[in-house]
């Protein structure tokens, strides 16, 4: 039987693997890369200690915008633990469609509440 001790040291083990987990994976953990073709748009974020992401903008959703919708940003190779999301409305989405530039930022990270801005515009 498990002494009240060994219990407590099991419960903090564990807890302190968990936190590591989520500290170095993010929330936002085991994102799929997103698959490309040639008319999706491909952006880059502004650069925050020494690290940036991109976000893929699907053709589709450009031709035929819906209401809003979330995506999450890749992995950087200086900061591989986290990704972002960031949010087109359907009006933003219109504005792409035109040949207009539109820009957004990154919903803050809980972690340390940092952001990144995307200028988005089709090619």
């Amino acid at each position: 039987m498990m002494g009240h001790n060994n219990f407590s040291h099991a419960i903090m083990i564990a807890v302190i693997a968990i936190s590591l987990t989520i500290g170095i994976n993010g929330c936002s953990a085991n994102v799929p890369e997103p698959t490309t073709k040639a008319e999706d748009i491909v952006t880059t974020s502004s650069v925050y200690e020494n690290h940036k992401h991109t976000v893929t903008i699907n053709a589709a959703n450009i031709d035929n915008p819906p209401e809003a919708l979330t995506l999450s940003t890749t992995k950087d190779k200086n900061s591989s633990f986290h990704t972002h999301k960031i949010t087109l409305t359907k009006k933003q989405f219109e504005l792409l469609k035109e040949g207009k530039e539109v820009r957004v930022t990154t919903i803050p990270l809980v972690i340390d509440n940092h952001y990144h801005a995307f200028t988005i515009k089709k090619p």
